[in-house]
């Protein structure tokens, strides 16, 4: 009887543990955020998209435009106490640019002719590896969301910019995985995007 008895204990032990991991590791998930957003005190997390589907399907605004000026760095860390305020011991950086917008495929922008990007550029000291400096002299096709706290918009997800030439696109991004699923005998140009965003 003590023997059964400690058999059940111990059964039961094992099953409220797993229970408790798995609800930590859901709830790990479930709140984890976009790249872009301000944060509070938490690492920047990108969702990474391997279709042309998965970035239409996933961004609430598409835009062709070019990259202008940098404008600003900042602390995309907020106190937790005023969203207002940076926050005092964390340091997320990021970089503010110009674009300079010629279409808006998906969205609505209401004419603006130029938006703001951030684009998160370090953690602390350690430069993020996602991150390459805008290029002014290229064309380029973003996939990208909004901010209302900051007014920001930026990357979508990863990758996010696709640098436009004649009408092929060319995805941007120092993920070799990605670069490989988006070269790999894809017809990516503009007007095959325009006819997956009329359909999306």
């Amino acid at each position: 009887m003590k023997k059964r008895y400690s058999v059940l204990v111990m059964i039961s032990c094992i099953v409220l543990v797993t229970i408790i991991t798995i609800n930590l590791v859901a709830n790990t998930t479930d709140n984890k955020i976009s790249a872009g957003e301000i944060q509070e005190n938490v690492e920047l997390y990108y969702p990474t998209a391997y279709e042309v589907s998965d970035l239409i399907e996933n961004s609430t605004y598409v835009v062709s435009g070019r990259f202008g000026k940098f404008v600003t760095s900042w602390n995309m860390a907020r106190n937790p106490d005023n969203i207002k305020e940076e926050d005092p011991d964390y340091y997320i950086e990021g970089k503010v640019y110009e674009f300079i917008v010629d279409d808006c495929l998906k969205g609505i922008l209401d004419d603006k002719k130029e938006i703001l990007i951030n684009l998160p550029y370090a953690h602390g000291d350690v430069i993020d590896e996602e991150y390459i400096e805008p290029d002014e002299n290229e064309s380029n096709i973003l996939f990208l969301d909004y901010d209302e706290n900051s007014g920001y918009y930026y990357p979508a997800l990863e990758p996010y910019n696709f640098v436009l030439s004649d009408n092929d696109l060319f995805v941007k991004t120092n993920k070799h995985e990605v670069m490989k699923s988006f070269n790999a005998g894809k017809e990516l140009n503009l007007n095959n995007l325009k006819i997956k965003l009329k359909d999306n």
